[in-house]
């Protein structure tokens, strides 16, 4: 096992990738009462379908067609992306050092063997083990765990800005095939049109 002196500058640049990579634990934010209880003393929804709109709904579209809901965390793509990572690691180590003579990576010697080099198709390969008490080992293994733990997918689990008596308002609206939601041509105002009424403007 050939691992060169330069271990420590991947292990910087491992960290580095964790610190850019892996999404910030974000604070759980208390619950406002405005959440749930909001007063609309200017309403800004002007209702011209035949759809009759719920305090609810009106307090969603009140929100603008440009609010967003909390985005869910896809811990797979998380575990998935670490994975890769840490192969890719492991194998900047163990290729770290002089693998000049190595026949699994030969040096390209034409430029004709780059050209065809870019179109071969990756490798699964995996590395060959490290030491158990290697450094970058002892890193990789930290971060599987951790990345897998339960706890900690729970703590980058964010607060929902929605009540989800509001989130199934928002289904029901963007789901609602025979209405039509639009904003005001010289105004903030949220207008609701029948989706036939658009169409029949629109020709």
């Amino acid at each position: 096992m050939r691992v060169g002196g330069c271990w420590k500058r991947c292990l910087v640049e491992g960290l580095d990738w964790v610190r850019k990579t892996l999404p910030k634990r974000l604070p759980q934010q208390p619950t406002s009462p405005s959440i749930h209880q909001e007063n609309v003393e200017n309403p800004t929804v002007l209702n011209l379908s035949s759809r009759n709109l719920s305090p609810t709904d009106e307090l969603v579209l009140n929100k603008g067609l440009s609010f967003a809901t909390t985005p869910k965390l896809n811990a797979i793509n998380l575990l998935s992306d670490t994975v890769h990572f840490t192969r890719y690691f492991r194998w900047q180590v163990y290729f770290s050092g002089n693998n000049t003579s190595d026949p699994s990576c030969p040096p390209p010697s034409t430029t004709s063997d780059q050209i065809i080099k870019k179109f071969a198709l990756k490798s699964n390969r995996e590395p060959k083990s490290l030491p158990a008490n290697h450094p970058v080992e002892i890193f990789c293994n930290s971060l599987l765990n951790k990345v897998s733990s339960r706890k900690f997918i729970e703590s980058l689990t964010p607060t929902p800005n929605l009540t989800p008596q509001k989130f199934k308002s928002i289904k029901d609206l963007c789901s609602d095939r025979s209405i039509f939601i639009t904003k005001a041509d010289k105004s903030s105002t949220i207008v609701l049109l029948n989706t036939t009424d658009y169409i029949k403007e629109a020709n």
